[in-house]
């Protein structure tokens, strides 16, 4: 989806009472990386994703999973 570029994305998540607080960090390699890696098309990935991970939680699958956009 975004050739040549490179992020490593790290997720925290935290109990909060009945909730979770989930904290998101992307590090990217080179600052045009992050520059390219914006916008609609970005905002469509990572919808994406965390609906997987929202079909993934309802399915009770609480292993690592590893993912590339």
């Amino acid at each position: 989806m975004f050739p040549g570029a490179s992020a490593v994305e790290t997720d925290e998540f935290e109990p909060v009472s009945d909730f979770i607080h989930v904290t998101v960090r992307w590090n990217h390699q080179r600052p045009g990386d992050r520059d390219n890696m914006s916008g609609h098309e970005m905002e469509r990935a990572v919808t994406a994703t965390w609906e997987n991970v929202d079909g993934l939680l309802e399915k009770g699958l609480t292993a690592s999973v590893n993912a590339e956009a």
